[in-house]
This record gives C-alpha cells, structure tokens and sequence, in this order.
C-alpha cells in the first residue's frame, strides 16, 4: 500500500490505511516526492509500527522543496531514516528562503473577495 497523507485526508487517515494494511499483512509506504515537511507527515502515519520498514525519500528535490524547511531528513549509512523529534512535524520553516516563492493572493467569488493572502513583515514581503 502506496499512500500520500496529503491526498488521502492526512495524517489520521493515513493512519487508519496504515493500520488497514497492518491487519492484512500488507507493507505499508509512504508517498512523497515534495518538501521535508510532506515526508515527515507521510511518516507519522507509520512510523512507530516495526514491519514497516520501508520509506520512499525524495531522491532529487526540487530547490523549493529544498528552500522550505532549515532541516533536511538525510538518510544514513544503514539506509535509515530518523525523524525529527520537534513539535509539529518537526521542521523549523526557513522564510528567508521562502520569500522569492511568495506571491500575494486574491480570490473572488462573483466579484466578491473571499481570501486575501496576509501581508508578511519587510523584507520578505514582494509587493
């Protein structure tokens, strides 16, 4: 069983797949090919469970999913990967090297707004 915790409802849903699988005897493994904050919430799901042994780890990513977090979950010389033990999903953001990603957003609804994106503290705003 092959799952993305953010396209399946998230870490709890993911969990009740994972426990699914567990019942069955069927290998669970997280999907994830974006940011360490993706993959360490396609983790959550079943990182306690020892038969699931199996982690697939961004091999080359992309320089936003790289510009995301401070931390970068590396895996070690016994192919292992060891989650951070932070709150949350364990990154710090780093939003310096967020800024050239950043847009502002609007969104309207028959001509009225529903969603404006906040104004972020100088210098990361790029109005």
């Amino acid at each position: 069983m092959h799952i993305d915790a953010g396209r399946v409802g998230g870490i709890f849903a993911a969990r009740d797949m994972c426990l699914h699988a567990e019942t069955r005897g069927i290998q669970f493994v997280n999907h994830t090919f974006t940011s360490m904050l993706a993959l360490s919430a396609s983790v959550q799901a079943y990182a306690a469970i020892e038969a699931f042994d199996l982690c697939e780890h961004p091999a080359d990513p992309k320089p936003l999913a790289r510009a995301v977090t401070i931390e970068w979950l590396e895996i070690d010389g016994d192919g292992c990967l060891t989650l951070p033990d932070g709150p949350g999903l364990g990154f710090a953001i780093d939003v310096e090297r967020l800024a050239p990603y950043l847009r502002h957003v609007e969104i309207r609804i028959d001509g009225q707004r529903v969603f404006v994106s906040p104004d972020l503290p100088l210098p990361l705003s790029r109005k």
